[in-house]
């Protein structure tokens, strides 16, 4: 029986702390707790407290409820006092079986010897076959969908976890519902809301590149530094234009940015962000030139300008929170976008090891151009390397202006004229890290608030920790 082995754990559940259980034996009547009228049975007949006991979530009172309906105990089988119509649902469901004169004949006196069954034998065996995005369960029974591995962000993310446990392995293996050609299809079961991970996000062969190793000093960049630094733009009454904010690209059809940038009180009702600049370097040239030591002259491939198709914020953000919480949003573009040196993403912290982490007294590096929603900005692309906080200080630091951050939140900062002062509200925080054995940038934040004005000494600048949303960008993109 499938809760045998669990059946002596159950026991000493029920009857921890049982002191007004309902007393009867096996099959006779009995008081439920509440009450009613019901039948000393045992557990697995009865569906209504077996579901209750399989629910993780229930509340004291519900296991007191559990604890306080068992009657009686035969060797590992648990009795419970269960309600009289729960009996007799049960009851019914069992006289759908079928009898000994209809199950389990199998003419077995025609073998003749060999491995393979003759086409009459065992008729009950059968096949399950499962479709790409078929209904399907579990190793936890639970319902999913059967899906490539590759979008199914749970077990992807299970998949790389390289320190998982025997017990997760075996969760993955179990979890297999097809195979066809290489493709490996999983029983996958998505929170509510998610959606299966449909567009790729890049490798660490594409992401995160940015050629730090010519950098001279200072605060403007190389023209071909950060390559993932993009630009908002909105447009405004009588059809005027503008950049102000900053965003991250991920993917070829997707950046990343702060959720007060595109929507809530964070931007004048009669803004409408309509188009991404990604390639940018100098905003007064296109294409923009950089002068080398020799003289001879460096340049990029003219911007790009690519309209928005589609914004999602976080449902969670909400404009007056003075906590800034979940302020993070995903712009898909129109169309793809080719890489070149000029244009490519930067990395998402994917693996396990960087999701939690928030870098702390690590240098990291802000990038932009200074754009803010009301502040002038620079010309140039900038950058300013910061030190990660301790989360701790930094929540000492802004408690008692009312702010009180979470672990989805990360500072660093706080040098007199320093910190996003030189970045884009919504633009990246990065830090290079050694990723598949190759040393690569990750987006460690996004910039979300901090003090007015910024680059007060003491003060960092808050970020909202990319780490912690990994999951709903993933379950958010789209092909």
């Amino acid at each position: 029986m499938k809760y045998s082995k669990a059946l002596p754990l159950i026991a000493v559940i029920l009857t921890a702390f049982c002191i007004q259980c309902s007393v009867a034996k096996a099959n006779e009547q009995c008081m439920t707790p509440d009450r009613a009228n019901g039948q000393c049975r045992n557990l697995v007949e009865c569906p209504q407290l077996l579901q209750l006991l399989r629910n993780t979530n229930r509340s004291p009172q519900q296991t007191q409820y559990l604890q306080q309906s068992m009657c009686d105990q035969i060797g590992s089988l648990v009795y419970v006092c269960c309600k009289v119509e729960s009996v007799a649902g049960a009851r019914a469901t069992s006289n759908l079986l079928p009898s000994t004169r209809d199950c389990g004949k199998s003419f077995d006196n025609r073998i003749h010897g060999g491995n393979v069954t003759r086409i009459d034998e065992y008729p009950w065996l059968a096949l399950i076959e499962y479709t790409k995005h078929q209904p399907c369960r579990n190793p936890n029974n639970e319902a999913g969908t059967c899906v490539s591995l590759l979008e199914c962000p749970p077990l992807l993310n299970l998949l790389k976890n390289v320190g998982r446990t025997q017990a997760e392995t075996m969760f993955l293996q179990h979890s297999q519902c097809d195979y066809v050609g290489s493709t490996v299809y999983v029983c996958c079961v998505l929170q509510s809301g998610s959606r299966f991970l449909k567009a790729e996000l890049p490798t660490t062969r594409e992401c995160g590149k940015s050629f730090d190793n010519r950098i001279l000093g200072g605060n403007v960049t190389r023209i071909d530094e950060y390559p993932w630094v993009a630009l908002i733009e909105y447009t405004k009454p009588f059809n005027e234009k503008g950049f102000h904010c900053g965003a991250a690209l991920i993917s070829k059809r997707y950046v990343i940015t702060a959720a007060h940038c595109v929507t809530g009180a964070g931007i004048p009702a009669d803004w409408r962000p309509t188009g991404i600049r990604l390639g940018e370097w100098d905003r007064n040239t296109n294409p923009d030139c950089e002068r080398l030591i020799n003289d001879q002259y460096d340049c990029a491939d003219p911007y790009i300008d690519v309209a928005i198709e589609k914004i999602t914020a976080h449902p969670m953000y909400r404009s007056n929170d003075k906590n800034h919480l979940y302020d993070i949003a995903l712009i898909r573009l129109s169309r793809n976008i080719e890489y070149t040196d000029f244009v490519s993403p930067v990395c998402l912290p994917v693996q396990q090891e960087l999701r939690s982490r928030t870098f702390e007294a690590l240098k990291l590096d802000v990038t932009g151009f200074g754009t803010t929603e009301d502040s002038r900005s620079s010309d140039l692309k900038l950058k300013a390397g910061v030190d990660a906080w301790n989360l701790e200080d930094c929540r000492r630091k802004y408690s008692p202006k009312g702010v009180f951050l979470d672990n989805s939140q990360m500072c660093a900062g706080g040098v007199e004229g320093v910190d996003s002062c030189r970045g884009d509200s919504g633009g990246p925080l990065v830090i290079k890290q050694r990723v598949e054995n190759r040393d690569v940038y990750v987006l460690a934040g996004v910039v979300s608030f901090g003090p007015t004005p910024c680059g007060l000494p003491g003060w960092p600048g808050v970020y909202t920790r990319v780490g912690a949303y990994v999951d709903w960008i993933s379950n958010n993109l789209e092909p």
